[in-house]
């Protein structure tokens, strides 16, 4: 269903009956609120395909599994590295990486990066980071060591239709992110293993 770029009115009621257009606001209106078949959101994981990444290099994590999407901000098909945003308005992400094991330390960082559509009148603040996150990773090579980065923030500026978010990863060293699918690596906690993950959902208007 989703929102589609229409945000909800509320009406002013006077005396009297109300109309039927400010009742279907009105309902619509508890719907964006509460409904998330109505309200923009989503939840993109990756857990059919490893990706390799190079050392010293920002990578857009990309996904393949679209678990749920509210306003069609995932593009038709598989193995895609962004959401693009359909409804106007600030929006909470969050996402969880987690490469394997590594030889040796390394510093591993994340962030989201925002790129502005035609449409938004921040263009000339794009491309943007925002919510960084960084750590020496622990790992010396046993499997059951793997650590996960996980961020979270609210975008820097309303989103517009037609911008896009994508989750970006940089590790010192050439890594394989996990996809949770290899024999032999189960999705347990002791293990710490955990699909990773992409989700956001919109928190308000803005403009």
């Amino acid at each position: 269903m989703g929102a589609g770029n229409v945000l909800p009115t509320l009406p002013t009621v006077g005396p009297g009956a109300p109309s039927i257009t400010d009742l279907n606001n009105l309902s619509y209106a508890a719907s964006f609120l509460i409904d998330h078949s109505v309200r923009p959101t989503w939840k993109f994981v990756n857990r059919g395909s490893n990706l390799s990444v190079s050392a010293n290099t920002w990578t857009a994590v990309t996904w393949e599994t679209n678990i749920f999407d509210s306003d069609g901000v995932a593009p038709v098909g598989i193995n895609w590295n962004n959401a693009t945003i359909v409804t106007q308005g600030y929006y909470h992400v969050e996402a969880a990486v987690q490469p394997e094991n590594l030889g040796s330390r390394q510093n591993f960082v994340m962030a989201f990066k925002w790129t502005a559509g035609s449409s938004s009148p921040y263009t000339g603040q794009s491309p943007a980071w925002f919510g960084f996150r960084g750590t020496t990773m622990g790992v010396t090579g046993s499997g059951s060591a793997c650590q996960t980065g996980v961020i979270a923030a609210t975008t820097p500026v309303p989103m517009y239709p037609g911008d896009q978010i994508q989750v970006m990863t940089f590790i010192t060293a050439a890594a394989i992110l996990e996809d949770n699918d290899n024999a032999g690596q189960p999705t347990i906690y002791m293990n710490g293993r955990v699909s990773m993950q992409f989700t956001g959902r919109w928190l308000r208007v803005g403009s």
